[in-house]
């Protein structure tokens, strides 16, 4: 998925620059919430009792694990990073498990009850295509659902801007070359992609995407964004 400005490099060298050490610094430096936000985004999932969920861009299976622990359902993970898929099939992640590009993925319309995303739309050519083509998969009265860094606002967005263009970086570049360069990039990236497109934007894209009822919950002071709809 190549990134369509400076602020975001290509997806598939961030991640596999980091896939074998990528969990615990993601739940260290995400301040602890990484998985309060998986149970948050599965959870919208679960209420829904499906029988096939799709999660696009698995990452190292952290997503799927949560859809184990709450449902009964066929689970496909799907990234883009081979490296980060060779470490979820280490963990034993109970899930079926495809390298695949989000913006054309490999599946017949209708194929799922449920399609979850996460960290997916800062890096995509095309947001409008890409929220069509994975709500194309979704079948008719079925959820879609995206997990994505927030930006606070009020008294949490300078806390919030000194600790990812400051703070994190400097503790990420202790890590690794791969860290380092996350730690360069995301905090200027969240913000533009919200300059960009912004919620109400957003909105928009899922409804012309075909999804009705769609909704927003902040997490974290504002920190993490769930977006989900209905497919018509």
């Amino acid at each position: 998925m190549a990134a369509n400005q400076s602020a975001v490099p290509d997806a598939q060298e961030i991640f596999d620059g980091v896939a074998e050490n990528y969990e615990r610094p993601a739940q260290i430096f995400g301040l602890g919430q990484y998985r309060y936000w998986h149970r948050e985004l599965v959870g919208l999932v679960a209420a829904t009792t499906p029988s096939h969920v799709l999660d696009m861009c698995t990452g190292t299976g952290l997503i799927a694990d949560e859809l184990r622990r709450q449902t009964t359902a066929a689970i496909v993970g799907v990234d883009l990073s081979r490296a980060m898929l060779k470490q979820a099939r280490g963990r034993g992640v109970e899930a079926a498990l495809i390298q695949a590009d989000a913006q054309r993925p490999p599946f017949t319309a209708g194929a799922f009850d449920a399609v979850v995303f996460s960290y997916l739309l800062r890096y995509v050519d095309d947001l409008p295509g890409t929220l069509l083509r994975l709500g194309a998969l979704v079948r008719p009265r079925g959820l879609m659902a995206s997990l994505e860094f927030g930006v606070p606002q009020g008294p949490w967005k300078p806390a919030w801007q000194l600790y990812t263009r400051a703070l994190m970086p400097v503790g990420l570049a202790l890590l690794s070359p791969g860290w380092r360069r996350v730690g360069g990039f995301l905090g200027r990236s969240i913000s533009e992609f919200y300059e960009r497109w912004p919620i109400e934007r957003q909105l928009r894209a899922w409804h012309t995407a075909g999804f009705q009822d769609v909704q927003t919950r902040s997490l974290s002071l504002g920190g993490g964004l769930l977006i989900w709809g209905t497919r018509q």
